[in-house]
C-alpha cells in the first residue's frame, strides 16, 4: 500500500498512482480529508480529493483506501473508496454500523466498504 498523506490535485494523485503500481504496491491509499490542530492548516480537498482518488483507482486498476474523520463522511468516502481507515479505534463502530467487516491493524480499526462506488464522473 502507498500513496500520498493528502491529495493535493488531480495531477499529483494520478502521477503517485502511476507510481505507485510500477513500484508494485497493490493498494492506493491517499488522505483526502485531514485533521489540524489548526484552522489555517490545509485541511484536505474533501470529496474532490475523492474523485481524484477514485479517477486514480479507474486508471490504475488499484483498489483504495482513505481515512473516515467523522460519522457523516461514511457514505461518500464509500462510494469513493474501495476500503475505508478509521483513525481512532473508538469510531470502529461507525464503520460496522455501517456494515462494514471490523477488524484492527497497527491501532487503526479498519473495515472494507459495502456500499457501491459510483465512478461516472
Amino acid at each position: 500500500m502507498a500513496g500520498p498523506c493528502a491529495i493535493e490535485d488531480r495531477d499529483m494523485m494520478i502521477e503517485t498512482a502511476k507510481a505507485v503500481a510500477r513500484a508494485g504496491a497493490t493498494v492506493l491509499r491517499g488522505g483526502a480529508f485531514k485533521p489540524r490542530t489548526s484552522p489555517y492548516a490545509f485541511q484536505g480537498l474533501g470529496v474532490e480529493g475523492l474523485t481524484y482518488l477514485a479517477e486514480a483507482s479507474k486508471e490504475t486498476g488499484l483498489p483504495t483506501i482513505t481515512e473516515v474523520m467523522e460519522p457523516s463522511q461514511v457514505e461518500i468516502v464509500a462510494r469513493h473508496s474501495d476500503i475505508l481507515q478509521v483513525r481512532h479505534t473508538e469510531h470502529a463502530e461507525l464503520l460496522a454500523a455501517h456494515g462494514g467487516r471490523q477488524g484492527r491493524q497497527a491501532g487503526h480499526a479498519q473495515a472494507r466498504a459495502t456500499a457501491p462506488r459510483s465512478r461516472s464522473g
